[in-house]
């Protein structure tokens, strides 16, 4: 009699294997967007606060009077900026890129700023026709929609 595995289990086994493997790249694909979103979220909400928190406590970052400041929108990036609307050839300006698969939604673009009033840090501006805007993620569509009020609170994040 012979040992070994006949082709038909071999068969079984690797098709086993090759199953358990595409179920786990799959969760770890799905884990690494939502991931990706999320840290993303957190970072732009930072800003937000970052940038209303500046406009509180008048901080001038060198100038001589103190100023409002803002977050200026685009598809895939936005701004950090002073004053009471974005001027893109402000040389101080920052601006961070969002990844390749992120990119803001539910907006109207060009025109969305939020900009915080100078002393009180309450939204003196936000152009885009309403109160929230959205960050996608391309590759899958999961969204979450940020809504700020009138007093910069953010209010929700779904």
């Amino acid at each position: 009699m012979k040992n070994g595995f006949t082709l038909p289990e071999l068969i079984v086994v690797i098709g086993v294997f090759g199953l358990l493997v595409g179920l786990a790249i799959t969760n770890v694909v799905r884990s690494q967007y939502k991931a990706s979103l999320e840290s993303t979220v957190s970072i732009v909400i930072g800003d937000i606060k970052n940038q209303q928190l500046k406009a509180m406590v008048g901080d001038t970052e060198g100038r001589t009077t103190n100023d409002s400041y803002g977050i200026f929108f685009a598809t895939n990036e936005y701004t950090l900026f002073h004053g009471p609307t974005y001027d893109s050839v402000d040389s101080s300006n920052y601006t961070i890129n969002l990844e390749d698969k992120i990119q803001f939604t539910d907006v109207v673009f060009p025109q969305t700023q939020i900009v915080f009033a100078s002393g009180s840090g309450e939204v003196a501006s936000f152009v885009s026709g309403s109160n929230s805007f959205a960050i996608t993620n391309r590759l899958n569509g999961e969204k979450k929609t940020i809504t700020i009020n009138a007093l910069g609170v953010i209010t929700g994040v779904n």
